[in-house]
């Protein structure tokens, strides 16, 4: 573990994904102990997301974290939304309903602080990624409306972070 600044602060968090998140552990160590913070990092078990906010006995509400940080996978938008690049505003309203019902479930049973990670769409733009109509959307579309709904949850105990901006 890197050497910290004389000034310690300790975080506890928990790390909920949809993908095997191993590898982060030693890039957020790093980075919290830049800034003088000693973490102790824990992952749930595998693609247990829903199960984990949703079961108010799990280890997220149980333990003693301070902090939960939630990243969601393409994975993840693809099992609500669909991984066609047109997507039925159906689709759209189920995925933002799903998000929502986290989101408030986090906010009204985790004592600590909920840091998102936002969604990002694909690397390669396909056609008809950015329509938006009354049956249906554009997948990029889809996405962006998401993060809208996921910055207008920010408060002083719920944040969003920019994944491609702090991870690459």
């Amino acid at each position: 573990s890197p050497k910290l600044k004389p000034t310690e602060n300790n975080a506890n968090i928990l790390l909920i994904t949809d993908f095997t998140a191993d590898p982060l552990i030693k890039l957020i160590e790093l980075f919290a102990a830049c800034r003088g913070v000693n973490v102790s990092i824990e992952i749930p078990n595998f693609d247990s997301v829903e199960i984990d906010i949703f079961n108010l006995s799990s280890d997220l509400y149980t333990n003693d974290y301070n902090i939960a940080v939630v990243i969601l996978s393409e994975h993840w938008i693809s099992k609500y939304l669909s991984s066609d690049v047109l997507v039925e505003t159906k689709s759209y309203e189920n995925t933002a309903y799903t998000l929502k019902n986290l989101i408030q479930t986090l906010k009204s049973n985790f004592k600590g602080t909920i840091i998102f990670g936002n969604f990002s769409d694909s690397a390669y733009p396909v056609t008809c990624n950015q329509i938006d109509e009354n049956y249906c959307m554009g997948r990029g579309t889809a996405i962006e409306k998401l993060n809208v709904l996921l910055n207008s949850q920010t408060d002083n105990k719920f944040l969003v972070c920019d994944i491609k901006t702090a991870l690459f």
